[in-house]
């Protein structure tokens, strides 16, 4: 059996955007049910608490340290035979700046499970009850575990706190991670999921495309995006279907405006590969193009050339006029 370490588990995530345990760092023999088993597992999931409580009184805790205590979860659960998913975090791995995380509040097993996967894409903070960070023991580790102390007891004052403490902190560069529910719940439901999250986002906004630049490729209307055709570094032709809307159950295909190369893609879908499509609001950006490049002469190859100097094309060779 080999460790995973969390190198390798960050690695899977920025390259595919998801992680599967594989046959060599599960246990070969799954560790047998009972109340051993769920007390050393809860254990390795609850010292995280301590062990940043006493880390940060010897004045060593790091967010560094955060995260790997975090991660020995996942170790813990490989080495007990548990196979761990982590899936749907491939538009996150494409997008390069802060964003909102809205998450189903199940356990205490989320709260663990979660800052391994988001300290891969950046520094966040997530909002708590603020009874859990003025804990004596987590009191002064908060701030290097990014807890926002959130009292649950005025929608209103929560609504305020979020807005406020939350663009402040996606302006500072950091993402947001909120938990909307009032208490746990073992099943996601969309009655008594907050909206609080969305309104943050949308309060601290999201790239939208500048309608007089030409390279700027927004959606057509709010909606969801069905699928998505093109990937950085693709050559485009004017009038090609770039990608496609969902808009109350009709598709909008929407064409390039010019011809160009494809310098990014903001978000990511394919229905007809996973069955899902991301919600996107309208005007919001979704692709960015910037100016045909040389192409390589030579059909075969057809290679766009960055190098506006180069007198070959590095890929084939082939002379460039």
């Amino acid at each position: 059996m080999r460790q995973v370490t969390l190198e390798d588990f960050r690695a899977a995530l920025l390259e595919k955007g998801s992680y599967v345990s594989s046959p060599e760092t599960l246990a070969p023999v799954p560790r047998p049910k009972g109340r051993w088993t769920t007390l050393s597992f809860n254990w390795s999931m609850f010292f995280v608490f301590p062990y940043c409580a006493v880390r940060e009184f010897f004045r060593s805790l790091t967010t560094k340290l955060w995260g790997l205590c975090c991660f020995r979860t996942y170790q813990k659960a490989e080495k007990f035979g548990i196979k761990v998913t982590v899936d749907g975090w491939e538009n996150r791995k494409d997008y390069k700046g802060p964003v909102v995380y809205l998450a189903n509040h199940m356990s205490t097993l989320e709260t663990i499970m979660l800052p391994p996967i988001l300290l891969t894409y950046g520094p966040f903070n997530v909002f708590v009850k603020a009874s859990l960070s003025r804990l004596p023991a987590l009191k002064r580790a908060a701030v290097h575990m990014g807890l926002i102390p959130l009292g649950r007891k005025s929608p209103r004052e929560d609504l305020m706190q979020v807005f406020n403490e939350g663009v402040a902190r996606i302006r500072e560069g950091n993402s947001v991670l909120i938990f909307p529910q009032g208490s746990r719940e073992r099943v996601f439901s969309r009655k008594i999921y907050s909206s609080i999250g969305a309104k943050l986002a949308e309060k601290a906004g999201v790239p939208m495309a500048d309608p007089n630049d030409q390279y700027q490729v927004g959606s057509p209307s709010t909606g969801d995006l069905w699928v998505m055709y093109v990937a950085p570094g693709d050559i485009v032709k004017k009038g090609e279907e770039i990608f496609n809307v969902s808009i109350m159950k009709q598709e909008k295909a929407v064409l390039a405006p010019c011809d160009g190369i494809v310098k990014r893609v903001l978000k990511t879908a394919d229905f007809k590969e996973n069955k899902k499509m991301i919600p996107v609001r309208e005007g919001e950006l979704l692709v960015e193009l910037g100016p045909v490049p040389k192409v390589c002469p030579n059909e075969a190859c057809a290679h766009p050339i960055t190098d506006k100097e180069a007198r070959f094309c590095p890929f084939c060779g082939t002379p460039l006029n």
